[in-house]
């Protein structure tokens, strides 16, 4: 493991690499050391370009990054690929590191990789380390495939890092960096006190220039959100935002689950779904194939000592949002007849979707099918465009969609509106396939208004009220949002660190 280290300024040293039977070997790193028959040990700097496994000490916008103990290195040369561990050279910017284990009889490195743990993708989730970052997120690389010798072996980094820095009286929980269209970086925080200095928390992060990158922090109490716009997260370089004071805002969380008619556990599967939706905490829940007789939106919502809003699709069966008042004031609701259009499958039917506003956002409920689904979403967003838009308000749309997340038509769909659901993972259950990924069930948010904060985002797979697949075949999918009207700007303060470049961000 790494540990943050004493903060150094000097720039990085090169040594000499190479070593026979526990020597190294041949000059000072500016001249050539001959290739020997087993390599045992070996010299790697890192490059003044580079970031390091742990932080050294700032001084005059100069940071150097050091080795620590137990740092290790996958080594590959035309032998094949081995560990080395750091023997020497701890809190230094280059040190000698031992053969451990794996391929033998390497003659000339050609590659090296820290750490030797992981490939070379950056991990979603990461480690808070007080006063420096997950060393074990890092990419440092070595590539010479034509190197004659083993001398000046520079890793150079393939990561940025983002620096917060927040201030409060909350105690931190996460630290959630969503960047579009692509991963999610979470920096997992065991309650560190904040205070009225500011603290700082590091996420490592590909080097990149996204489009869009919203950052959610989380208490326990809350959570607080904002979102940067077209940001440039360079190799080598620490993006470091000015202070933030944290101020938590409410979460809603928003459940959408297909009930399955309450057939599935017979005459106690209003009781089964209801309990469901208690045990997961969910604010407001979007139902769908809800059976108007008898009337089982009236029981559920009856068991959660809820209210509702429903509205029939057929004449047998509907939708229904049903929501906690304690947490929720509904504004109005309305809803949206959706005529069948084509007739080719047997199942397809009429289908309707259920509008409600509710002080901090709109929300949508439909059950939709793949012939139609095209037909009956741009209607949809033509009205959220014609109807809500003005109003200001994230629009939420939850419902079984019967169409997988890799289809055309969802493609389509999606350059309007963003998937803030889990789509990696099975929504339906089917006991012939197990291991299938049918994921039909989603939750968006439209695009063209603003945005939220996505806390957390699960599918429910087991509950301890009952056997989940007792209430529905169908899994509850639900999202932790926040939002935030007059979210904060965080402020890049450029700047030199050491064998970095740091950047100060503005929010």
């Amino acid at each position: 493991m790494l540990f943050a280290a004493t903060l150094l300024a000097a720039s990085c040293s090169k040594e000499n690499n190479g070593g026979n039977s526990g020597s190294t070997g041949g000059g000072n790193g500016t001249g050539s050391a001959t290739p020997v028959e087993e390599l045992k040990e070996l010299a790697i700097g890192i490059h003044p370009s580079a970031t390091k496994v742990s932080f050294g000490k700032e001084s005059e916008g100069k940071m150097d990054f050091v080795w620590s103990t137990g740092d290790e290195v996958c080594v590959k040369s035309a032998a094949g690929e081995s560990i080395f561990r750091l023997k020497s050279g701890v809190g230094s910017t280059s040190g000698v590191f031992e053969y451990k284990s794996g391929a033998k009889n390497h003659k000339v490195v050609t590659d090296v990789i820290y750490p030797a743990s992981r490939a070379l993708s950056t991990p979603a989730e990461q480690s808070y380390k007080a006063g420096t970052f997950d060393a074990s997120a890092l990419t440092l690389t070595y590539h010479n495939p034509s190197a004659k010798d083993n001398s000046d072996i520079m890793l150079r980094n393939e990561s940025s890092i983002l620096c917060f820095q927040l201030k409060g009286t909350d105690k931190l929980n996460s630290i959630k960096a969503s960047i579009k269209d692509g991963k999610t970086y979470t920096l997992s925080v065991p309650s560190v006190q904040l205070k009225s200095t500011a603290t700082p928390f590091y996420i490592v992060v590909p080097a990149q220039k996204p489009e869009k990158v919203t950052v959610v922090f989380a208490s326990a109490s809350g959570a607080m959100s904002t979102t940067l716009s077209s940001p440039t997260f360079t190799a080598g370089t620490i993006h470091k935002f000015a202070p933030l004071t944290y101020k938590a805002d409410k979460i809603y969380r928003i459940m959408s689950y297909n009930i399955g008619q309450c057939t599935q556990g017979g005459n106690s599967s209003a009781r089964l779904i209801a309990d469901v939706t208690k045990e997961i905490g969910a604010d407001v829940a979007v139902m769908n194939e809800v059976r108007a007789f008898p009337a089982d939106y009236a029981k559920i919502a009856n068991a959660l000592g809820w209210e509702y809003y429903f509205k029939k699709a057929i004449f047998t069966m509907g939708n229904v949002i049903t929501y906690n008042p304690s947490k929720l004031k509904k504004l109005g609701e309305d809803y949206l007849q959706l005529k069948n259009v084509k007739n080719e499958m047997t199942y397809n039917e009429n289908r309707i979707c259920l509008f409600v506003e509710f002080e901090d956002f709109i929300l949508l409920g439909s059950h939709l099918e793949k012939d139609d689904f095209p037909i009956h979403t741009q209607l949809i967003t033509d009205k959220v465009k014609a109807e809500y838009a003005e109003k200001g308000k994230p629009a939420i749309f939850c419902g079984d969609m019967n169409t997988r997340p890799y289809a055309e038509e969802m493609k389509e769909f999606t350059k309007e509106w963003e998937i803030i659901s889990r789509a990696d993972m099975s929504t339906f259950y089917n006991p012939d396939q197990p291991n299938n990924l049918i994921c039909i069930d989603y939750i968006f948010l439209w695009k063209g208004g603003p945005e939220v904060g996505v806390v957390k985002a699960d599918i429910c797979k087991s509950v301890n009220c009952c056997k989940i697949t007792d209430a529905s075949d169908h899994f509850p999918i639900y999202v932790n949002i926040t939002i935030r009207k007059d979210a904060p700007a965080l402020t890049e303060e450029k700047y030199s660190l050491g064998t970095y470049e740091a950047i100060s961000e503005n929010w």
